[in-house]
C-alpha cells in the first residue's frame, strides 16, 4: 500500500498533537465529481471547517491530506457508543477519518475498496482499534449523513475482521471482485 502525503495537505486541523487516544476510524465518502474537486474542499480555508486523514481516489490511490497523530474535522455533531458502553461525543480528537472520492451516480470500484480495505487494516493494528469502532459518517451523525451509503461493501470489513455493525446496517451489497485481503 502506497499513501501520497505531499501533493495535498488540509489547512484545517489542530495544530497542535492529540491528547486522545486513538480508537476509531469514520468511513465517508464525498459528493465531488474529481479528486481535485475534493483535494479544494480540505484544502481551502473556509468559513466552516472540513479535513479529513486521507482521501482514496477512484483508481485507488491513498492520499493523506492530515498527519494521523492531529485532529481532523471530518466529523460535525455526532456520537457513538463504544464497544466498552461508554457514549462518545468527542469523535474528531478520538478518530482516523477516510473519504472515498465519489460523485453522485458513481459506484465504489474495485481499486478504491481494496485500497480501503488495506488503509482500514493498517490503521486497526497501528492502534488496535476494535472493530466495533470502525463506523460510517452515517451511524455516528444519526439522520443527517448517509454516507458513505447503501451500496458499500460493509460485508468485506465484516469479513476482514474491519467491522462488526452489520446488522444495524439493512442491506447488504454483494461486490464480488474483492473476497479478502491477502495474509
Amino acid at each position: 500500500m502506497i499513501i501520497d502525503s505531499t501533493t495535498y495537505r488540509s489547512a484545517d486541523y489542530r495544530s497542535r498533537k492529540r491528547k486522545s487516544v486513538i480508537d476509531m476510524i469514520v468511513l465517508r465518502t464525498t459528493k465531488t465529481n474529481s479528486l481535485e474537486e475534493t483535494a479544494r474542499c480540505f484544502i481551502t480555508k473556509k468559513e466552516k471547517t472540513i479535513s479529513v486523514h486521507y482521501v482514496i481516489d477512484r483508481d485507488g490511490k491513498i492520499y493523506q491530506f492530515i498527519p494521523e497523530d492531529r485532529a481532523a474535522y471530518h466529523t460535525d455533531k455526532s456520537s457513538w457508543r463504544l464497544v466498552t458502553g461508554e457514549e462518545v461525543t468527542n469523535i474528531n480528537s478520538r478518530s482516523i477519518g477516510i473519504e472515498f472520492q465519489r460523485g453522485s451516480g458513481q459506484t465504489f470500484t474495485p481499486e478504491q475498496i481494496r485500497s480501503g480495505l488495506e488503509l482500514t487494516q493498517s490503521i486497526k493494528n497501528r492502534y488496535n482499534i476494535d472493530p466495533h469502532n470502525v463506523v460510517a459518517h452515517s451511524d455516528i451523525t444519526s439522520s443527517r449523513k448517509s454516507d458513505p451509503g447503501n451500496d458499500f461493501p460493509w460485508e468485506l470489513w465484516v469479513k476482514n475482521g474491519l467491522d462488526s455493525n452489520i446488522s444495524q446496517r439493512g442491506k447488504m451489497v454483494d461486490f464480488p471482485a474483492l473476497l479478502a485481503l491477502p495474509d
